[in-house]
């Protein structure tokens, strides 16, 4: 009879070892990066992300010589057509994702470059020949 209890107790001890194993990550109902993890975790942040987007999407703006355009913070820009400097202020430049670089005031605006202004504090850019810009968020054009 002890014998049986203990059999009993390493079959039990040994089947839930096995559904532990089978139902943890590495599996094809929960993998490595688990699907749990990216339907509560990553999936609300991608559509947050979309749904952000949506809501506002760029706008263009065409400048003519001469003029400028003042960003507020956040204000994504980007030169799709034309020459343009960068209008800066006494706290930095304009955040160029792309290049990785801050855009002094005075140097040129690359083309289809996507800045960021980080600060509502006169930031911008002024068109040298008739530009066209993609814009989203707030701004002016002088």
């Amino acid at each position: 009879m002890k014998k049986q209890f203990i059999a009993g107790i390493a079959a039990g001890v040994t089947f839930f070892a096995l559904a532990a194993v089978a139902a943890g990550p590495g599996t094809d109902s929960d993998p490595l990066i688990s699907k749990s993890y990216i339907d509560s975790v990553v999936m609300p942040y991608i559509d947050n992300s979309v749904a952000a987007a949506e809501k506002q999407p760029m706008k263009i703006e065409e400048l003519s010589a001469g003029e400028v355009i003042y960003c507020g913070a956040g204000t994504e820009l980007i030169l799709r057509a034309g020459e343009a400097r960068a209008i800066a202020s006494p706290n930095g430049g304009l955040c160029d994702t792309t290049a990785g670089i801050d855009v002094p005031g005075g140097a040129a605006v690359g083309a289809n470059h996507l800045l960021i202004i980080p600060r509502d504090d006169g930031r911008g850019a002024r068109a040298l020949t008739d530009c066209v810009f993609m814009v989203r968020g707030s701004h002016s054009i002088e």
